[in-house]
């Protein structure tokens, strides 16, 4: 009797022990995913939205005027830049241009003036919205902005992202909590009697740990170490709480890149738009009478368009670079026949400052295999920083070695140098030594960044020695 009484006992036991495993994985789970999804979406529309109005602004309204192939060209460049789905809508909704639709079809896309996010657009403010894409199959994120003028709301620029990276982190977080609870269930059925006592102490920890998860605290762990039953459990947990709190500071890594990114860019397009726009002014003003003054304010303008053109240029290049898509072509490339090159080419630039440029002969330097075109960007970036920073009547000079199956091209100055603290970021994009310097010279602040990306693609890798007073020394090293 006893013994049919213990057999009883255990098995509601277990049963009971199985039941609140599985209602405690199933709560952490829903709360973890939805404030883990809420969370992601949130972040996704603030910087989603912070884009559409960058690219709002820099819309001109009559952008929306224009020939149907331009617009499609400028949204699938937007498009490129934001990463995004982009999308331009005229007043009475009709799309004008998508950069994930080809021309052709434009004009049988639905009206899009009753969508919820592109209504409030057109009233003058932003907004967002998450909805199905019939045609994608999938949930998307929009973000829209409206491109004011003088005459009021002249389009809507919209930017629309998938959510299917944020479904798939939540789906394996369930499935995370699945093998949780089987793993559990089975442990509880065959050991419930025995571990009884050492159950209740274990899933009193286990329970407040998956509910600071569920709050919101990535940082809650089992410190101590549960019964033999539950340390699967345990370390499970702690897995996937380390596993989701790695996912977040990723995430708030990537979003902090982005900001940066937005902000960088914001930056340098404010004194072309500035310059551009206020040199218009002036000629509207009046300045048109004077043909003097107002071919000095066209050429202004020329220069700031060029500036702006030479920065979504860069942007490009370095987004091509950065995204892994970049494969060099392999051809046979002579380093001393493109130094000439690249040296011919920029000499009237050297000359205009007075400088020398000298070329020291690269004795038995074999060809290289690598993608010319880019190795040439590779040797106009480092020679037109030289000769930008280097003063008046200074002198450049260029040198290569080999050995260890490397080509090795050093670019030397003697400018002003680099101060120390600032060599270990000098390759990072957007990172200037004179901030204010550098835009006064035409720089970007891409051009080394570019040059480090498409060393390293090739196999390679850049460096650069500097002291202070003397000059800088630039290297990149390629293999033969």
């Amino acid at each position: 009797m006893l013994s049919w009484f213990s057999a009883r006992f255990s098995r509601k036991l277990a049963l009971a022990f199985c039941l609140t495993l599985v209602m405690t994985t199933l709560l952490t789970e829903f709360f973890l995913g939805r404030a883990f999804q809420s969370f992601v979406v949130q972040e996704l529309s603030s910087s989603l939205l912070r884009q559409a109005g960058l690219v709002a602004a820099q819309t001109t309204p009559a952008s929306f005027g224009g020939q149907p192939g331009a617009l499609q060209d400028l949204v699938l460049r937007l498009g490129r830049i934001a990463a995004a789905r982009a999308t331009f809508i005229a007043p009475d909704g009709r799309v004008l241009a998508d950069s994930d639709v080809s021309l052709d079809r434009i004009p049988t896309l639905e009206n899009h003036r009753d969508r919820p996010e592109v209504a409030s657009a057109l009233g003058g403010r932003a907004a967002t919205a998450v909805r199905r894409s019939p045609s994608l199959g999938g949930d998307l994120l929009y973000a829209a902005a409206p491109v004011t003028g003088a005459a009021g709301v002249s389009g809507v620029v919209r930017l629309a992202l998938p959510l299917a990276e944020v479904r798939t982190k939540q789906a394996r977080m369930r499935r995370i909590m699945f093998l949780v609870t089987l793993v559990m269930v089975v442990g509880a059925v065959a050991l419930a009697v025995r571990l009884a006592a050492s159950m209740s102490r274990s899933l009193s920890e286990i329970s407040e740990v998956a509910r600071r998860l569920a709050a919101g605290d990535l940082s809650a762990r089992i410190r101590r170490p549960p019964s033999d039953e539950h340390r699967q459990l345990a370390e499970t947990l702690n897995l996937m709480a380390e596993t989701i709190q790695r996912d977040m500071e990723q995430l708030k890594k990537l979003e902090q890149v982005r900001k940066d990114f937005v902000a960088n860019v914001s930056h340098e397009l404010r004194t072309p738009l500035a310059s551009i726009k206020a040199y218009a002014e002036t000629l509207r003003s009046g300045a048109l009478e004077d043909p003097d003054a107002a071919g000095e304010f066209v050429r202004e303008i020329e220069e700031s368009a060029d500036r702006m053109t030479r920065l979504v240029d860069d942007l490009l290049a370095l987004s091509a670079l950065e995204s892994g898509r970049f494969t060099p072509a392999a051809e046979p490339v002579s380093l001393m026949r493109l130094a000439g090159e690249v040296t011919a080419s920029l000499k009237p630039l050297a000359e205009r400052k007075g400088i020398v440029i000298r070329i020291e002969p690269f004795h038995g330097l074999p060809d290289v295999r690598a993608d010319r075109g880019r190795l040439k960007q590779v040797f106009v970036n480092l020679l037109d920083n030289a000769i930008k920073y280097t003063g008046a009547k200074g002198t450049v000079r260029m040198s290569a070695s080999h050995g260890e199956g490397l080509a090795t091209v050093a670019i030397q100055d003697n400018g002003p140098g680099i101060p120390a603290e600032h060599l270990p970021r000098i390759f990072e994009r957007f990172y200037r030594v004179d901030k204010a310097r550098s835009r006064e010279l035409g720089g970007t602040g891409l051009g080394l960044s570019i040059v480090k990306h498409i060393v390293e693609a090739h196999g390679g890798s850049v460096s650069v020695e500097s002291v202070e007073g003397e000059g800088s020394t630039f290297r990149f090293s390629i293999p033969t």
